[in-house]
């Protein structure tokens, strides 16, 4: 069974304390969407989450050889099918919310380990880089509490862009696609728009941060009052994040 996660937290969020680093990779946690949520709520937000792809079969195979050596009570075959049920029904459900926020990188782990580490080398990197930083960035500065903002929403081919020009036309609104920026995005070459672009051509969804980010800079640029944001949120949190860096 999994360890009540407050205590599990409280001891991650103790120790990040007491040893006074600045980065910190979470071994194996959170394990469970919950988990993920009260980490949020009590410690801080990840900047990425690395997740280590391997087939069921290939980890118990590892699991058992270890468990010739290993000495732990766990190494064996009905408490590995369990913890296989628990990481199947609990912990993918985290690797889903988190790559709807376009935080996951995926790393086959079938391979060498070297070979695994030059796929995870490679992040890092991307971080050290610093594009998740000037992405951060982006949502620097006060609220836009001086401007009216709607939000268009509706399905795919409901008609959205359509109406949206007829209101510019008659109502004075600033019209920002939440798309269309992030295309200007990639075509500028930023850091930023490198990271959109690889992500988009792999199929992920772009960092909210991101798009929020966009979305602010550009009010802000434009120096319009009243715009109509169209095609976003896509989602409650993505609103919320909106309401607390931009505006309602």
């Amino acid at each position: 069974k999994l360890v009540p996660m407050e205590i599990t937290v409280g001891l991650i969020k103790a120790h990040m304390k007491k040893c006074g680093g600045q980065k910190f990779l979470v071994d194996g946690f959170p394990r469970a969407v919950d988990q993920a949520v009260l980490f949020e709520e009590k410690v801080g937000t990840c900047k990425k989450v690395l997740f280590f792809d391997c087939p069921l079969e290939t980890m118990q195979e590892r699991l058992l050889k270890r468990g010739e050596t290993s000495g732990r009570a766990d190494d064996n075959i009905d408490t590995i099918k369990k913890r296989f049920d628990t990481f199947t029904n609990q912990s993918m459900p985290v690797v889903d919310k988190y790559e709807a926020l376009g935080k996951v990188v995926k790393v086959s782990a079938v391979p060498p380990p070297d070979e695994v580490y030059s796929h995870v080398e490679a992040m890092f990197k991307e971080l050290a880089g610093g594009a998740c930083d000037e992405s951060a960035s982006l949502l620097d500065g006060p609220l836009l509490t001086d401007k009216e903002i709607v939000f268009v929403l509706g399905g795919p081919g409901s008609g959205k862009g359509t109406q949206c020009e007829k209101i510019v036309a008659n109502f004075g609104y600033t019209h920002l696609s939440a798309g269309d920026l992030l295309r200007a995005e990639v075509a500028s070459g930023s850091k930023v728009g490198s990271m959109c672009d690889a992500l988009m051509k792999e199929g992920k969804l772009v960092p909210m941060e991101i798009t929020v980010g966009l979305i602010k800079a550009h009010m802000k640029k434009c120096g319009g009052q009243k715009f109509l944001v169209d095609g976003f949120p896509r989602a409650v949190d993505q609103a919320v994040l909106f309401e607390e860096k931009v505006g309602t």
